[in-house]
């Protein structure tokens, strides 16, 4: 079972992933299409509705988090190999900084709208 550190890092993660997604909210109110994918130029590609860009990403980020907390659970000790937390923590870490990324994407883009 996952506790302690890590499992206070994903609570923390999922607080700053709703919070982010209530800034983004407010940020880009005036838009009602934002770009959903970026090419290698890191220019837009694809568009889709403001609601789904700015909460379906938490939301997987908070599921996969989820998984990674809730998944030790499901299997006895013995078969665990290493420390469950540490998936726990990579989650974490990895979902937030995807979320900034992806927030700076939205926010440059923005900026060049005018």
């Amino acid at each position: 079972m996952v506790s302690g550190g890590p499992l206070l890092l994903a609570a923390v993660t999922c607080l700053f992933l709703i919070a982010s997604a209530f800034w983004a909210e407010r940020r880009f109110a005036g838009y009602d299409r934002l770009p959903r994918q970026f090419g290698f130029t890191l220019k837009p590609t694809s568009y889709g509705p403001r609601w789904l860009i700015i909460w379906l990403v938490p939301a997987v980020i908070i599921g996969a988090i989820a998984l990674a907390v809730f998944t030790p659970a499901l299997f006895p000790p013995e078969s665990i190999r290493g420390e469950p937390g540490t998936g726990v923590v990579i989650a974490s870490l990895v979902g937030a900084a995807a979320q900034v990324f992806i927030l700076w994407l939205l926010v440059r883009w923005a900026n060049e709208q005018g």
